[in-house]
């Protein structure tokens, strides 16, 4: 939705965009399984590495040459093997939220140079406890760069 048209206003663009998922995956059968994750599956437990809860929201601002984009994205915690009921905290992958921000300014038709900035606020967090203990999120990056359009 663009929030300049609420306003009035037309010499930006104020994109605003919102999404959310729910999933509830679960094992609708008993089962034994060699795969790390799962292991003894009962019905009704949860499935590994599927948070309940994601959502994601970006605001930007655009003009002609250039716009600049605000994005936050959460992650709900997850269960690092299947099952149901609280997770152990040796199991769980909490919840993170991250914020990125990126940018692009228009040098003619064919030329754009851009700056990027991934985990604005340098998020430390978890994304996966395999194959060998946790494994980090991406930390705080900056990327620039130029691209060109044939």
């Amino acid at each position: 939705y663009d929030l300049a048209k609420s306003f009035n206003i037309t010499k930006f663009k104020l994109p605003i965009t919102a999404n959310y998922t729910f999933t509830d995956a679960e094992f609708k059968s008993n089962f034994e399984s060699e795969f790390g994750e799962w292991g003894n599956v009962v019905s009704g437990d949860k499935l590994s590495y599927i948070a309940r809860d994601q959502f994601f929201v970006s605001l930007g601002l655009i003009h002609e040459k250039w716009a600049i984009n605000v994005n936050a994205k959460y992650v709900g915690k997850m269960r690092n093997t299947a099952g149901s009921g609280q997770i152990a905290q040796d199991d769980v992958i909490n919840s993170n939220f991250i914020i990125d921000l990126a940018t692009e300014y228009s040098i003619d038709q064919h030329v754009k140079v851009f700056f990027n900035v991934e985990n604005l606020t340098d998020e430390q967090y978890i994304v996966a406890r395999r194959p060998i203990g946790a494994r980090p999120g991406k930390p705080f990056a900056v990327m620039t760069g130029v691209k060109y359009k044939f």
